[in-house]
């Protein structure tokens, strides 16, 4: 070890990886042209040259994440805190020259250099006036003892992980994340390590075990001052707020389309050296969310057809009863495909990331009613191509809070004569009149082509939210989709390299995140060029409930600013504006039913009003919105005396259910709320 080691680099680590690789002969391209000759060794499109890189990754899961790894905190500073993450940069070795140039090498210089034994000689020289403040190695001088060495070295450590945490296979790396929550609310017990060899249920038992004991530390120091503190309140306290304990989850979930898979020689599943790049992707997720990581096994492409027929299904005439089955059959594929022991995990998640291309949250699960997204708050992290979702991911996540003031750009890219344009402008001018200016400030534009809107977007590079109204195009020969943008139309995909987009985008388009034949999305190129989280949809959307939804969820970030409601990110706000929407769409199901619910009664009351203000409060299980909704609503209809004229049109798979057809790719987890 140096003895000069950089100390300025521990109190925010990063961690460089350089692995041996050659320059591309041909200019990079974001877009994904599968080639009409079959693909040998993938699925999800993953680099080997980068293969060698990861017992490198793996060896930096076991350090120190960021900061707060380095301090001891309250149990609710630990609660508030959701993106631990160790930041890794990994760069190929034709790169590394140009890295060291950069702006961002100056800011974030490595506090460790680990570097392919083939170029070590060659990089130090390319270090060489950094490298006595630099602790470089190679990938073989990785083992435990160093281990324990960096972990004193960086947070002068003489207890806790490293004493227990050795460089271990990747299947007993999956304990990672539990043994790094451990270490954070000083629970460490060398029995942990052991957990590698029990089951899945034992695992999370444990990880139960220890959120129940922050829960209810979190709750003696919020209720009680010192001196009401008894010795024994923690036992007494425990049982009850264990019952109630809820952690993350980060789920993999590999698996293709058929008709990607016939370009890879009809591979069915994922290769050996992906699922450990998942694996990796995953523990990183949930270490840096203090959660549980499950893996699972590849999924059928049967999974994606049932998908598309649904897709296929929405771009015509919609059969609400179709709908509902299609998504009870997704339901029933997961939970047969899910062992018993992950579905028993999954109803312990209070929310999930999910490292998948496929939309789980549309599945209505067995003793449900309600598509998953409705009770669970959801990440999509989308997977193809894998190199490039293992860099975004490892790369440090730190959170975006949204404050009071934040800018909200509205680029209207429908054509000026495009027949829904009037309806669009009726929707912005209500969210420009509705929503509070005190708390969002919104800058609107018509924007005519695609340099418009990059130029927009540098005018306003201190935005907070882009939402972009336009049509969605989606080509299915071309398997791509994409924006329409201003009355000619250009399509466009979000390759362009000289923009960069506010952290949250919300794309208010037509089936522009489609998921069925794994298609290029701009949802997901969006991320590549920066974007935090992208809210996409897989369908044709209607353009007023499409309005409504964007309304709704502005309305609940500005309330949530306000300190009216206690979500606490991005993706809470989303769940929840989706599962309390059920009531809108049973009531936009028939002429009659939306007229009835919106007609002010004599003493100037509503139903709709009764409903939001009174008669659902406390009533509404997110597992059962639908059905619940439908049984207060009959309550109301009753005391209105019109329930035998709306009783037929109250019937569940009656109305669609457009708003579990959105998705937040990316991070929205980390998009945050902060009252200042």
């Amino acid at each position: 070890m140096k003895e000069n080691f950089d100390k300025s680099n521990k109190l925010s680590p990063t961690y460089y990886i350089i692995y041996k690789a050659e320059k591309p002969s041909i200019e990079y391209s974001p877009i994904i042209n599968y080639p009409q000759k079959d693909l040998d060794d993938t699925m999800h499109l993953f680099d080997p040259e980068l293969s060698s890189a990861l017992i490198a990754i793996n060896y930096c899961l076991h350090l120190p994440r960021i900061n707060f790894d380095l301090s001891t905190l309250r149990p609710s500073q630990i609660k508030s805190i959701n993106t631990l993450v160790q930041n890794i940069i990994i760069i190929p070795s034709y790169g590394m020259n140009d890295v060291i140039k950069s702006d961002f090498y100056k800011k974030t210089p490595p506090t460790i250099l680990i570097v392919d034994d083939f170029v070590f000689s060659e990089v130090m020289g390319m270090i060489e006036t950094d490298c006595k403040r630099i602790e470089m190695v190679k990938f073989s001088d990785l083992s435990p003892d160093l281990l324990k060495d960096h972990w004193k070295t960086i947070v002068n450590y003489s207890n806790g992980l490293n004493d227990i945490i050795d460089l271990v296979s990747y299947p007993k790396s999956n304990t990672l994340p539990i043994l790094h929550f451990a270490d954070q609310i000083d629970k460490v017990d060398k029995s942990l390590n052991q957990l590698a060899e029990k089951s899945l249920l034992d695992v999370a038992k444990q990880r139960w075990k220890l959120q129940g004991y922050l829960d209810t530390m979190n709750y003696i120091e919020e209720t009680m001052s010192e001196g009401e503190i008894q010795k024994n309140i923690y036992s007494l306290a425990y049982p009850d707020i264990q019952k109630l304990s809820k952690f993350p989850i980060t789920l993999s979930i590999p698996g293709i389309p058929r008709k990607i898979s016939k370009v890879m020689k009809g591979i069915k599943e994922i290769p050996t050296i992906e699922k450990e790049v998942l694996n990796l992707m995953g523990i990183h997720n949930a270490i840096a969310n203090n959660g549980m990581y499950v893996s699972v096994e590849t999924i059928p492409s049967e999974w994606f057809s049932e998908l598309y027929k649904l897709e296929d299904h929405c771009k015509g005439n919609v059969d609400n009863r179709f709908i509902w089955r299609s998504l009870r059959k997704l339901g029933k594929l997961i939970s047969e495909h899910f062992t018993d022991d992950m579905n028993v995990v999954l109803k312990r998640a209070s929310y999930i990331n999910a490292f998948t291309d496929f939309p789980i949250g549309l599945a209505i699960l067995p003793e449900t009613d309600s598509p998953l997204c409705c009770h669970k708050p959801i990440s999509y992290k989308p997977i193809t191509p894998l190199t490039r979702a293992l860099q975004i991911e490892m790369q440090s996540n730190m959170p975006v809070y949204l404050k009071k003031g934040i800018k909200v750009l509205i680029a209207e890219c429908l054509g000026a004569k495009d027949r829904i344009r009037k309806y669009s402008d009726g929707i912005w001018n209500i969210v420009k009149d509705t929503t509070d200016s005190a708390y969002i400030n919104i800058v609107y534009k018509e924007i005519t082509s695609s340099e418009e809107l990059k130029t927009f977007l540098k005018q306003n590079s201190d935005a907070a939210i882009l939402i972009i109204s336009a049509h969605g195009y989606s080509d299915t020969n071309n398997n791509f989709a994409g924006l329409c943008i201003g009355d000619k139309e250009e399509i466009w995909l979000a390759t362009d390299e000289d923009f960069i987009p506010p952290p949250v985008v919300l794309l208010s388009a037509c089936h522009v995140s489609p998921r069925s034949t794994g298609a290029v999305s701009v949802a997901d190129l969006f991320l590549r060029s920066g974007a935090r989280t992208v809210l996409g949809t897989l369908i044709p959307v209607d353009v007023n409930k499409n309005g409504l939804l964007m309304l709704r969820l502005l309305i609940y970030i500005v309330e949530t600013l306000k300190g009216n409601y206690s979500f606490k990110t991005l993706t809470d706000v989303w769940q929840f504006v989706v599962a309390s929407n059920a009531v809108n769409e049973v009531l936009s199901s028939t002429k009659a039913l939306k007229y009835w619910g919106h007609t002010k009664r004599k003493d100037g009351t509503y139903p709709l009003g009764d409903f939001q203000k009174s008669a659902s409060i406390g009533r509404l299980q997110y597992t059962n919105v639908y059905s619940d909704t439908i049984t207060i609503l009959k309550e109301i209809a009753e005391r209105d005396k019109v329930l035998d004229k709306l009783n037929n049109a109250m019937k569940m798979d009656n109305y669609f259910p457009e708003s579990v057809f959105y998705q937040f790719i990316g991070s929205p987890e980390v998009i945050m709320f902060s009252g200042n």
